[in-house]
């Protein structure tokens, strides 16, 4: 039986080239998936593009009043309120928050939401970024 040599790969080359390291550090490119950020950074520090950002997900609540839509959020335990609260005159605003916060990816998420509204209460999982969750994290009552 004849025996073959076996070759264990080494490359001195490993990892990223510097050139990479120095755009992704500076801000240039994102620091996961090496996209270029065309927008210029404001810091000399690594960024991510939109797509990659870290998200933080907050339940929100929203229920039909006499005096218009209460919305209310909570972090992911369910028992911590946020302190940013809202009312609304018209639904369609309770909408388009749930879709600026991520909530309606797919045509039945849409449907869920139709449907809490026409009920007049309603709850929805929201992914926000780092920015919309720092907004909510500061208090006071919004009215819309």
């Amino acid at each position: 039986m004849a025996s073959t040599p076996i070759f264990a790969y080494y490359s001195p080359m490993g990892g990223e080239r510097a050139a990479t390291t120095r755009m992704r550090e500076s801000g240039r490119i994102c620091c996961s998936c090496k996209v270029p950020l065309y927008s210029p950074p404001a810091s000399s520090r690594e960024r991510y593009c939109e797509r990659c950002e870290p998200r933080r997900r907050v339940y929100m609540q929203f229920r039909g009043m006499p005096e218009g839509w209460h919305v209310s959020f909570l972090e992911p335990d369910l028992k911590t309120s946020l302190p940013r609260k809202f009312i609304f005159q018209d639904s369609a605003k309770v909408v388009e928050m749930a879709m600026r916060g991520g909530a309606d990816r797919t045509s039945a998420d849409k449907q869920a939401i139709e449907y809490a509204i026409t009920n007049g209460r309603g709850s929805v999982w929201l992914n926000l970024t780092a920015a919309q969750y720092a907004k909510h994290r500061q208090s006071g009552l919004r009215q819309g």
